[in-house]
Parts: C-alpha cells; sequence; structure tokens
C-alpha cells in the first residue's frame, strides 16, 4: 500500500488457518513473533511522511481503503482481542 498504487490486499480464510499444524506451539514464540512485529511496525509507520496516509488500496471485503482505515481497523482488531483474552482469564481465574 505505501510502495504501489492502488494495491489489492489479499484476504485469508481464518479458520482454515486456524487448522495448521502450528496452531499446536506453545503461545510463547507467538507473542515474542507479535512483540518484534508491533516494534517494526511503530517504527515503520512513525517514519512515514504525512501523505503516506491518504494512499488507497482495495480490499476485497470492504472496498477502497486508506492507510489511515487500515491501522485504525488493526489497532481495535489487536484490542478486541487483548479484551477477549482478558475477559476470559478473569471468567476461568488465571
Amino acid at each position: 500500500m505505501v510502495t504501489e498504487d492502488n494495491t489489492t490486499i489479499k484476504t485469508y480464510d481464518q479458520d482454515m488457518w486456524a487448522t495448521l499444524g502450528d496452531m499446536k506451539m506453545p503461545v510463547d514464540p507467538s507473542l515474542r513473533l507479535l512483540d518484534a512485529l508491533h516494534e517494526r511496525w511503530v517504527f515503520f509507520l512513525s517514519s512515514l511522511p504525512e501523505q503516506a496516509w491518504s494512499r488507497t488500496a482495495f480490499h476485497p471485503e470492504r472496498g477502497e481503503i486508506t492507510l489511515d482505515d487500515l491501522l485504525e481497523t488493526y489497532s481495535e482488531h489487536g484490542e478486541n482481542h487483548t479484551r477477549q483474552i482478558t475477559d476470559l482469564r478473569a471468567r476461568r481465574g488465571w
């Protein structure tokens, strides 16, 4: 999206993805990977010029979106996952 004009974002079937073998791994490697990915994203996104935030891409399920829209969507997505995890911990007493 940052390097291509109005690119198409590839979607995937999350239910099928969840059936793959790595789903049986302990959670720690995934959490380390997520921490590293977030560190890179913060650095990358902080380095973008202001005009980059209005660049567009085509999302097959949402239509045309901007980089700013995408960041908001994934920020909310992460917050929802955090809420689901903390709610589950509270219900189960972990």
